[in-house]
């Protein structure tokens, strides 16, 4: 867990990294665009950039995690690099508009440079070097690593430093290497903490003053994303401690995973701010746009773009490692710096420009804000340079034969103290402008660049070959205290100023970008420190499950860190290139863009988390047989473990063989140890039966037998291995029944759903045209668009189970089944917000009138929010209890479910048989026609969701009844699914009706 925990927060800290060049690129390059996006539109773009960091956080980290392979440097490096190259970009950007005249301006004002591109400018070059530094850092240590210069008493003859990244975890077999690794996390751990902790405090004094982030600046966000990264990082360093202690390899195993989200995290914020600093001083009219609430709104979603896209980074590197991970990395770590590097050039180039009616001779005079802008850009890049230039060395010298084994993981620990730069850089910049820090060689500097970056990650090789030494945990641990020691100070007053301007405000939607970004990579910093807490936990009790927690939080943090980075410079970027886009982005759209790319960061961050759980626990998606092939050996294996007292003789075999095929779909039975081939071949031998019509039948059932092992070995296409069933055992078996009745079914339904799921999102789409907006769209009908959209998950599925009979791929049958609990969970949900909305509209008409306003479309839009996150928990524990299925809970859910409609049904049928002021018990006639038509839309859900209850009870019942042989068990069971096809078609149907698609007329209904 730790490996998780920490490429999390390093992922994530280059992002932000990047996110904070990429603002002050804006603020410099593009001011028109970077004051566009200082409105609602430009908020809502930083958020999203939030939220699209920390997806990528998580992703990238679960990647690392879950799947490490010889290549991970590669694909770790990947992301550094882009970072690094996003970083210059945005370097040499804000450069270029710094030196360059102004309009009207000679060479001689060359001198005269405006501060805030200036800023900006260093803002980009320190993110720059501690990049580098943090690079530099890594590929010093893995170069040494994998070297021969130092050291030859630890290397084994059979391993292969430059081809593997993940060789034995007794490269570096002493402990020391593990107590000198957390040595380091705690140094670090102890440096970023205070610091994210003072910029959580800020950030939270200036939410309490504001309430709302929509007037913060956009880097300030990032800063604040960034330092949540850092938490992450911590946690994942207090993970793999206590996992150490502790003896836990689980926990242990979810560090890269935390490591990475804030890893990536920190890299997208990073470029975030460096776009925010060079919209402000390249394009100011863009990034004056993007300060109004469409600035806002693109800002929350380039937020949770960097959330998403932060675990999902980390969680596709820590379950899917393979020997070209280390080229994603360097890979995406070189969009970071090409991005920041484009910034820091273009803001450059406006502030070394004269600007309008400026001769060359105004030169000197440059704006404060556009070099500030540039300072801030600068200051990313080289860090992200730092960071770049010290994951290449390390690994250069990890690859080469110039030192041992000893000196190798040395380094490659040591390679980790390059990132402490990288993570500091802006949260000390977010203090400098909050008037927290006293700089004399930076008067005046007030940043928008915020994206407090935090973490960056140690390859997930470093728990392949020095996870198991004590040297290389030793160096962890301090370096995750560390980290926290010099965090903690910063996170949380940033917290505290963002608490201050939220109590002012009362909202965050006036909020800089760049400090919504920096408050939610406080917040994965916070996660980073839980997860060193529970390393050092894991180090104690020595119990594994702390230790793959704490590498998950770090991953978390090291994704989302990279991600906010990225949004912070691009914020920066928008506010000085794109002024005007950014000034639009201030407005309230873009502080939704900006929530909703922060969220989506979250969401996938703590998706791929807890992905890598269920990894550890070996119930993830991932299967090595089929759904048709489990079941198919499921019983007949069953019945060999329940018999394993006495032997089988080949007739006895013969029955259980012949019940297990009745048992298809049957998952509440666990897979027992397959007997072998020459087990079946003996044991027929030795059972000979005395008739010559025994004999032919243990004949026939040894050939079974030997057919079943086949299937089950290779399995290489599910085509054959039908063929071979239907081989083996007369077509009309109970086996091949089921499975064509499973498949009849879900194609059918997905026949009848598509058409419908098409036409209402067409019609969605048209009015969506029309109107420009969801917000005076009906509720009901809102929650039926989701809906469609959650079905096409069982089309998908559907699609996905034909290809896998067809192509024989095991994993992408068993993937339908978890696309198929999607809808399924969404429909529970949808129906009771439809009854709840229909119920409301009837019986508490003032309250449903009031949630008409913009209050009810955010409250509506949160619920549905909350609905896509139990839909994707839901398939989370589907894999969870695979291949059972956990019948107690969906009864519970269903149970409410029916509850509460009933609820609403009989409240709905209360208001309508009762007279209404000033009327009398004669005027039932005369009933609001809308009333009755709520009362039928809930009666027709409740009739369906009975129906449906009443096939999952039948199902439930037929398959334990004792009356019914195998073969009826399975036909019912599989017909029982049928009743689920009303439940999945009431909704777009009502809805269809509504918009005068259908044209039968239902009078003595009243649904017109």
């Amino acid at each position: 867990m730790y490996p998780f925990l920490f490429c999390n927060a390093s992922f994530g800290e280059n992002f932000f990294h990047v996110l904070t060049c990429l603002e002050r690129y804006l603020a410099v390059v593009h001011p028109i665009t970077y004051m566009r996006l200082r409105k609602a539109h430009g908020i809502r773009i930083r958020n999203i950039s939030i939220v699209c960091v920390w997806l990528l956080t998580f992703l990238l980290s679960g990647l690392v995690y879950v799947d490490l392979h010889p290549q991970f440097p590669t694909m770790f490096l990947t992301p550094i690099g882009i970072c690094l190259a996003a970083v210059t970009f945005c370097s040499f950007s804000v450069l270029y508009v710094l030196i360059r005249p102004g309009p009207g301006e000679g060479g001689r004002n060359g001198g005269r440079v405006d501060r805030s591109k200036l800023r900006a400018f260093i803002t980009i070059t320190v993110i720059l070097v501690v990049l580098w530094l943090w690079l530099g850092g890594i590929l010093v240590s893995y170069s040494l690593y994998g070297s021969n210069l130092v050291g030859h008493n630890m290397q084994r003859a059979d391993m292969q430093h430059n081809s593997s990244f993940n060789s034995t975890a007794d490269d570096c077999g002493a402990i020391v290497y593990f107590d000198l690794g957390i040595s380091i996390q705690s140094i670090r751990t102890f440096f970023l903490v205070p610091i994210y902790t003072l910029v959580f405090y800020l950030g939270v004094q200036q939410w309490r003053q504001q309430r709302s982030f929509s007037a913060a600046s956009h880097s300030d966000i990032f800063t604040f994303n960034m330092a949540a990264l850092q938490l992450i990082w911590v946690g994942g360093t207090v993970v793999w401690a206590w996992a150490l202690s502790t003896g836990i390899p689980q926990i242990v195993a979810m560090y890269p995973f935390l490591f990475s989200i804030a890893w990536f995290g920190e890299n997208f914020f990073h470029v975030l701010t460096c776009l925010e600093r060079y919209l402000a001083v390249v394009h100011p009219i863009t990034y004056m746009r993007l300060r109004n609430a469409r600035g806002v709104r693109i800002r929350n979603i380039s937020i949770v773009c960097v959330w998403v896209l932060t675990p999902l980074l980390s969680g596709f590197i820590y379950v899917n490692f393979h020997p070209s991970m280390p080229i994603m990395f360097l890979i995406l770590f070189g969009v970071c710096l090409a991005a920041v590097t484009f910034c820091s050039f273009s803001v450059l180039y406006v502030l070394i420009r004269p600007g309008p009616g400026e001769g060359g001779r105004d030169g000197g005079r440059v704006d404060r804000s556009k070099l500030r802008a540039f300072i801030t850009i600068t200051v990313i890049l080289v860090v992200l340079w730092l960071w770049l230039g010290g994951i290449l060395v390390s690994h250069s010298l990890y690859g080469s034969n110039l030192m041992g084994m000893d000196v190798k993981c040395l380094l490659l620990m040591c390679a980790y103290l390059f990132n402490i730069p990288s993570s500091m850089v802006s949260p000390l910049l977010y203090l400098h402008r909050a008037g927290k820090l006293s700089c004399s060689w930076f008067p005046s500097v007030e940043m928008s660049l915020n994206s407090s970056s935090t973490v960056n990650t140690s390859l997930n090789s470093v728990n392949r070959d020095c996870s198991n030494s004590d040297l290389s945990n030793l160096i962890i641990i301090i370096y995750g205290i560390t980290r926290a020691i010099l965090l903690c100070p910063l996170c949380i007053p940033v917290l505290c100023i963002g608490l201050k301007r939220w109590r002012k405000k009362c909202s965050f939607a006036t909020e800089c970008h760049s400090d919504i970004f920096t408050y939610n990579t406080i917040s994965l910093e916070a996660l980073r420190v839980l997860g060193l807490i529970l390393h050092c936990l894991h180090k104690l009790t020595e119990v594994p499950e702390l230790l793959t927690a704490g590498y998950c939080l770090y991953t978390i943090t090291w994704f989302g860190e990279n991600v906010f980075h990225i949004l912070t410079c691009v914020e920066r970027y928008l506010a000085v290139v794109h002024p005007i886009t950014y000034m639009s982005l201030k407005h309230v759209r873009g502080s939704r863009i900006r929530n909703v790319v922060i969220g989506c960061v979250w969401l996938l961050s703590l998706f791929f988390t807890t992905t890598l759980l269920f990894h550890f626990t070996s119930m993830i998606l991932i299967l090595n047989l089929s759904m048709q092939a489990v079941s198919l050996v499921l019983r007949w294996l069953d019945a060999f473990s329940v018999s394993d007292t006495h032997a089988f003789s080949c007739m006895d075999r013969q029955d259980a063989i012949a019940n297990s095929w009745s048992a298809y779909g049957d998952h509440g039975r666990h897979i027992s140890k397959t007997p072998s081939i020459e087990d079946n071949k003996e044991e027929c031998t030795a059972r000979n039966e005395t008739t010559d019509v025994r004999r032919t039948a243990n004949k026939n059932l040894c050939s079974q037998g030997v057919l079943l092992q086949i299937v089950e070995m290779s399995a290489n296409s599910l085509t054959s291995n039908y063929s071979t069933i239907v081989w083996a055992h007369n077509i009309s078996t109970p086996f091949l029944v089921c499975s064509i009745i499973d498949t009849t079914f879900f194609a059918t339904r997905s026949v009848l759903l598509f058409p419908l799921t098409v036409l209402i999102l067409y019609l969605a789409y048209q009015r969506w045209r029309q109107q420009g907006s969801w917000t005076a769209v009906s509720h009901c009908d809102l929650f039926t668009y989701h809906l469609a959209v959650m079905e096409l998950f069982d089309i998908l599925g559907t699609v996905s189970l034909l290809c896998g009979l067809l192509t024989g791929f095991k994993d992408i049958v068993r993937v339908s089944r978890y696309l198929y609990s999607i809808p399924i969970t969404g429909e529970f949900f949808f129906h009771n917000l439809t009854c709840v909305e229909r119920y409301l509209a009837v019986v508490h008409p003032h309250t449903y009138i009031g949630l008409r306003s913009a209050r009810g479309v955010r409250i509506r839009n949160t619920i549905i929010g909350c609905v896509w996150l139990l839909s994707f928990a839901w398939m989370l524990k589907i894999s969870l209890y695979y291949p059972l299925y956990p019948i107690v809970p969906s009864l519970v859910v269903f149970t409410l479910s029916i509850v509460i409609i009933s609820f609403c049904g009989l409240s709905v049928l209360c208001v309508l048989s009762r007279p209404g002021p000033g009327q009398k018990v004669q005027d039932k006639e005369g009933v609001d026609q809308s009333k009755r038509r709520a009362f039928y839309t809930i009666m027709a859900i409740t009739g369906v969701l009975f129906l449906w209850f009443s096939g999952i009870m039948v199902g439930i019942a037929v398959r334990t009844s004792v009356q019914l042989s195998d073969d009826g068990k399975c036909l019912m069971e599989k017909c029982a699914y049928w009743l689920n096809v009303p439940c999945s078609l009431v909704l777009p149907l009502l809805y269809l009706h509504r918009a005068g698609k259908l044209s039968f007329s239902v009078r003595t209904c009243g649904i017109k």
